[in-house]
């Protein structure tokens, strides 16, 4: 009786992953299907993101993590040319005024504690910030239609109020990074450093933005 009811056991629990496998099956399926199909939208073309902020080298990194993003629904081609698609997505980042304001430094530590050989005890002691806190505004809009008029309209007032517009969407992004300081390195060396920590700090609030806005068309159709 005993390895008939382990054997009852064993095919329910056979039963009961294969029912699991299936529904999250059709959990991703549902996912990843066009979300833009109702609006009559097969296509669509990610334009290269136009960077109008005080940060370096923003466009390439969103350009390309939108894309990818895009591409991972069925039924959805990803395009080059805005001309041959049903629809395009325009991004366009911005900060505020200053690099100062985008660029936020913190967490000093005192230069003696590390460069103290190299310092002396006749000069003062002076702080290093080992983080800086990158921060940046994202306007995402997809366009039927699409036309440089457009992005003129984006430029200037910011918003395009035309029934073409599928959605709109302003992200605040922002992303902190380590500002590694070594005892003896080189100012060049160390600002080699600080800049692959910058890129690499870019390509992360590029990657968050594109799963954030993935998660809300989702939401949002």
């Amino acid at each position: 009786m005993s390895e008939w009811a382990d054997l009852d056991s064993y095919k329910t629990m056979k039963l009961l992953i294969l029912l699991l496998a299936i529904s999250c099956q059709g959990y991703q399926f549902q996912t990843k299907k066009n979300p833009f199909a109702k609006y009559g939208i097969s296509s669509i073309a990610v334009e290269n993101f136009y960077n109008y902020s005080n940060l370096n080298n923003l466009s390439p990194s969103f350009s390309k993590e939108m894309t990818l993003m895009l591409s991972g629904f069925s039924k959805l081609k990803v395009l080059n040319n805005f001309k041959d698609a049903d629809a395009v997505l325009v991004g366009v980042l911005t900060t505020q005024d200053t690099r100062r304001q985008s660029r936020v430094r913190s967490d000093e530590i005192g230069a003696k504690s590390i460069l103290k050989d190299r310092i002396g005890n006749s000069r003062n002691d002076y702080y290093i910030p080992t983080k800086t806190r990158l921060s940046a505004k994202l306007k995402i809009v997809i366009i039927k239609n699409y036309s440089k008029r457009d992005l003129e309209l984006l430029q200037s007032e910011g918003e395009i109020i035309d029934p073409r517009v599928v959605f709109t969407e302003l992200l605040d992004l922002s992303e902190i990074y380590t500002r590694e300081v070594l005892a003896g390195a080189s100012n060049n060396f160390t600002l080699t450093r600080a800049q692959g920590a910058e890129k690499n700090a870019i390509e992360t609030m590029a990657q968050n933005a594109a799963n954030t806005f993935r998660e809300m068309i989702l939401y949002a159709f």
